[in-house]
């Protein structure tokens, strides 16, 4: 199961939308010099907002953990990288197999590469709609806080 943390926004009819900061792809966004830090700096902090179901009566301000699991995440990143990619270079190799120069196999490449992506599109939409795509809400998380200490005195 892939975790986020996220403060809830709103509640509404069952539902509450949870408010995600977007993470660098390593995670290690305090090393300097490190690309990926470089990008999510320019980019800015980004949050997704996410939409889940509601059993446990959450409120505004609520820390939540919302989760996806990893065959969905699977499934999708096989769908958005992997199929344009098949298309464009099966594309290309028919082209290239009706006896056409590397011009027109390359623009065949580039019209196969634009037809994955339209198929990845309507690929999402229609089965992003279902529930087994949407994220869940996992718990809710308790914030720890530091409990005063005086060392000074002696019990």
């Amino acid at each position: 199961m892939i975790e986020q943390s996220g403060i809830v926004e709103r509640v509404e009819d069952g539902a509450a939308w949870v408010a995600a900061e977007v993470r660098s792809a390593c995670g290690q966004c305090s090393q300097k010099g490190c690309a990926s830090s470089l990008f999510a700096e320019m980019l800015g902090n980004r949050k997704n907002r996410l939409v889940v179901a509601d059993p446990i009566g959450l409120r505004p301000g609520d820390a939540v953990v919302v989760g996806v699991p990893d065959a969905v995440l699977t499934q999708a990143a096989v769908a958005a990288y992997l199929l344009p990619v098949v298309a464009l270079v099966a594309a290309a190799a028919a082209v290239s197999a009706l006896g056409a120069g590397d011009l027109f196999a390359a623009l065949a490449g580039l019209a196969g590469l634009a037809l994955g992506f339209w198929m990845v599109r309507g690929w999402s939409r229609r089965e992003g709609s279902r529930q087994r795509f949407a994220p869940l809400l996992l718990r809710r998380e308790t914030l720890s806080v530091p409990m005063a200490c005086n060392l000074g005195e002696k019990p």
